[in-house]
């Protein structure tokens, strides 16, 4: 495990009297951008909104009968569309626990990653 910093709050100096919490976010401020190549090497991005990726979270929290606490075996790549919805946002949305299986161990040695997801069940 990383080293953990510890901070210690009821010391805390009272913030100042003109402070003001910061003003709320739109549904349609950007959450992330994702990036693609065209067929002639361009980059291309397309902005998700915060009302976007909610909607897809909730669609998939429906559809696959996701719940709290639950754990997943997440063998997708999370730098890519369908492992970050499922693997990062989904999982946070929920308050999941995700167990990554990198490709490359599954490529190498299926039977260690499917005695992984028994020993979850």
């Amino acid at each position: 495990w990383p080293k953990l910093t510890w901070y210690i709050t009821e010391h805390l100096t009272k913030p100042p009297k003109d402070w003001v919490p910061p003003p709320r976010l739109s549904e349609e401020t950007p959450a992330y951008i994702e990036y693609t190549t065209g067929k002639d090497g361009s980059v291309m991005g397309v902005t998700v909104s915060r009302a976007a990726m909610l909607c897809h979270c909730r669609t998939l929290t429906a559809a696959c009968n996701y719940t709290e606490g639950e754990v997943m075996i997440n063998v997708l790549d999370f730098k890519r569309d369908v492992g970050l919805w499922h693997g990062i946002l989904t999982a946070v949305f929920n308050g999941m626990h995700v167990v990554f299986v990198p490709y490359s161990l599954m490529k190498v040695n299926p039977a260690s990653w499917m005695h992984m997801i028994t020993k979850f069940k």
